[in-house]
């Protein structure tokens, strides 16, 4: 069902959200992407935010 909800959200969301399960420090990871490392943190931050409400969301509809 996760893998499902990363396809509704954006590119860069699954980008962050991915990148962060690798092995990559997140200095890397943000350095990959051409961002601050304070805007990843943040970004991953909102990303994980919205991956959860996808997800609950979609629970209360398969009850």
């Amino acid at each position: 069902m996760v893998v499902a909800m990363l396809q509704k959200i954006s590119e860069r969301c699954r980008e962050v959200i991915i990148g962060s399960y690798t092995d990559k420090s997140q200095q890397e990871l943000a350095d990959e992407l051409g961002v601050s490392y304070a805007y990843l943190r943040k970004k991953k931050s909102l990303c994980m935010a919205e991956l959860i409400a996808l997800v609950r969301n979609n629970k209360n509809h398969a009850a």
